[in-house]
């Protein structure tokens, strides 16, 4: 764990003291808060053993935990309002409850966030503590409580993970879940904290406004002689006043450097404190140290309190979730260089499961990682030898028959939808159209329409309807079906050597200036997407014409060449040429009766797939740029003229197109794709 500084372990020392002290000197509204000011005390001095502890159950948590906000709430705002009389009335106001005046529109704004965002069925899942002082509330939350006592109120992501590692073990690892909801827990921990804090600083004016009443009466009593005085000290002695830090160092402040005779009232609480075994000067110490602490650990929740919604816990999830750890294990090996949105997406798949199952998320992960080994085992190149075949892939209902006990309703409903998707969807197209049809057609026999023209009536009707069914049909779909993104592979600091790519723009050689314009957008997509292996390319026609050549097709080609060659030694690249230009000649058309590109744009992308697979030139009357730069191409991006291709998308593209579980799977019998994607 990184290690913190000096004056922020004092303050650590100092505020788990504070804490204690609050416990004794401070009484609270609900019993919850007790707990919580008695539990602080105790995990400050046990850390980790504590974890393990208590016992994990699953109970609706969200609500206490609103409850404990709500109440800390009130209890802020009601000091605020104290500080707020006392500014008014020009009344010394102690640093702590400056602290408050000036930030409590931050906590205010926290505190509304949290209540206004908190995922409720998300903590009603957690796993919560079944004993000790808080019972019934998130062992996260415990654990955030925790780690910003041990930080001092500094939210650091490397010290946050350490003090993971060590809190937790094997048999209290953090589930998924909990995981996520870390930002959340910490800044609940946070004003948990400062409410503490805050507390224990009210109890520290109540003692000083006690020190300082008796300090007016001894000054006043001490004006009038001894006698007097002996009277007030009496009544001190009568009422048992808090022997605390505030009330000595404000009563000891007070009644220093006046009349000798107030040496008496010094000399009685100096008595009184060595009989309970305490030091008048310690105490004073102790409590300027106190408050030192306490602004110390204030100003460090004041950095702390935007920290969690600006740090990248992504990153953070991903190394503590040990489920994680144990898909990384994956036969294909693909795993490790996957996106986070996708690895996210493997492990919630594993989290959803576990729900519906008796089974723990360690178990179904290591079941997942089995069924892969077993199939790289027989052939590696398998996409089932991918984890994820079997956690977002077809493979996942073999996965829920190992271990789930039975299907739900729903998913077993699911199950049959996805299996005979084609069938209900036309099914569900034929019988609206045969219900709205029918009912037509009864209304159409009532008005006694018969013969040929009640014939041409049903016809229309027919197609009215099924048009009808099918825009129904297509709504009901797109509420039912299941939005997921695509897997993708983190393609981030590059794309690899073996998914090489060429990014085309089909254009028609025009005018001078549409050249012009075309090499300029291909250029800006470059700039935009910078990649060794991303090579960029112009695919042209001439435009229609009667005649097989036109005057100035020559001058218009030579100056798209010579464009394509500035380019390449403007931004030479280490293996060779970037940029390519692929030009077609005109053929003629006996059906159009017109010379012209063939096939137009889905001719031209058909023959640069066929060049780029080893195919003849003869398609081409002029490639421009090295050929052997063009060796392993994997992909073709193709974009229209008016297309854009956004900063790094070229990368997300390929990634996602590189996924095994996307990757096309063709099969040589049918002479089709079977699974995968031969596009997107």
């Amino acid at each position: 764990m990184k290690a913190f500084n000096l004056t922020v372990l004092k303050s650590l020392f100092y505020v788990s003291s504070s804490i204690e002290e609050n416990i004794k000197n401070d009484s609270f509204s609900d019993e919850s808060s007790f707990q919580y000011k008695q539990s602080s005390c105790e995990k400050i001095k046990n850390c980790a053993k504590s974890q393990t502890s208590n016992i994990w159950t699953k109970k609706n948590s969200s609500e206490k935990l609103l409850a404990r906000l709500i109440n800390t709430e009130k209890t802020l705002l009601e000091t605020l309002s104290l500080m707020n009389s006392a500014v008014k009335t020009n009344h010394l106001v102690d640093p702590i409850g400056k602290w408050l005046l000036d930030n409590y529109c931050y906590i205010k704004d926290l505190i509304n966030s949290l209540k206004k965002n908190r995922p409720k069925n998300s903590f009603n899942e957690l796993p919560c503590m079944d004993n000790g002082p808080l019972s019934g509330l998130p062992r996260i939350y415990g654990i955030a409580l925790e780690f910003i006592l041990h930080s001092g109120g500094l939210i650091d992501p490397e010290s946050f993970t350490s003090f993971i590692a060590t809190t937790t073990n094997q048999k209290t690892e953090l589930k998924l879940g909990e995981l996520r909801t870390i930002p959340d827990m910490l800044r609940l921990a946070l004003i948990e904290n400062i409410r503490c804090i805050e507390d224990r600083a009210s109890a520290a004016r109540r003692d000083r406004y006690v020190a300082d009443s008796w300090a007016d009466q001894m000054i006043e009593a001490a004006q009038n002689g001894t006698k007097s005085l002996v009277v007030v000290l009496s009544a001190l002695a009568r009422s048992n006043p808090p022997l605390s830090g505030p009330f000595a160092a404000q009563f000891v402040r007070r009644m220093r450097g006046h009349v000798p005779s107030i040496a008496l009232p010094l000399a009685w609480i100096e008595q009184w404190a060595f009989e309970s075994n305490l030091v008048i000067d310690y105490l004073i110490q102790s409590e300027n140290r106190q408050q030192n602490a306490d602004l110390v650990f204030l100003e460090n929740c004041t950095r702390s309190f935007q920290l969690p919604a600006t740090m990248d816990w992504q990153d953070i999830v991903i190394k503590l979730s040990p489920i994680n750890k144990i898909i990384g294990t994956d036969p294909s090996g693909d795993y490790p260089g996957m996106d986070f949105t996708t690895r996210d997406q493997y492990l919630q798949a594993v989290e959803k499961i576990a729900r519906k199952s008796h089974s723990s998320e360690e178990e179904i992960a290591r079941c997942a990682i089995r069924l892969a080994k077993k199939s790289a085992d027989s052939n590696k190149s398998n996409r089932s030898a991918h984890v994820g075949y079997y956690l977002v892939g077809k493979g996942l209902s073999i996965l829920e028959g190992l271990v789930l006990e039975r299907l739900s309703i729903a998913d077993a409903i699911f199950r049959i939808i996805r299996r005979f998707s084609l069938a209900l969807y036309m099914g569900s197209i034929i019988l609206i159209t045969v219900i709205l049809s029918y009912s037509l057609f009864v209304i159409t026999h009532l008005y006694m329409i018969n013969g040929w023209f009640f014939a041409l009536i049903c016809i229309l009707l027919f197609f009215s309807t099924s048009h009808i069914a099918i825009e129904v049909t297509n709504c009901l779909m797109t509420l039912f079906k299941k939005k997921h993104r695509l897997p993708s592979m983190d393609f981030s600091e590059g794309i690899p050597r073996r998914f090489r790519t060429l990014a085309v723009i089909p254009g028609i050689l025009a005018t001078n200036q549409s050249i012009e314009n075309m090499v300029e957008a291909l250029e800006l997509r470059f700039l935009t997407n910078c990649d060794d292996n991303l090579l960029f390319g112009l695919l042209t026609d001439f435009s229609d014409a009667s005649e097989e050549t036109l005057p100035g097709d020559e001058s218009m080609v030579l100056l798209a060449s010579k464009k394509i060659e500035e380019l390449n030694v403007k931004y030479q690249g280490a293996r060779g040429d970037t940029f390519f230009l692929f030009h077609r000649p005109r053929l003629w058309n006996p059906h159009e009766r017109i010379w012209m590109g063939n096939g137009h744009n889905r001719g031209k992308l058909a023959d640069l797939n066929s060049l780029l697979r080893g195919g003849s030139m003869e398609q081409f009357s002029l490639v421009v740029g090295e050929m052997s730069s063009l060796s392993g191409i994997q992909y073709v991006v193709t974009l229209d003229t008016d297309t854009e291709l956004p900063r790094n998308m070229a990368r997300q593209l390929v990634g996602a197109m590189a996924h095994p579980l996307n990757r096309p799977a063709y099969d040589k019998t049918s002479r089709r794709i079977t699974d995968g994607y031969g596009f997107l």
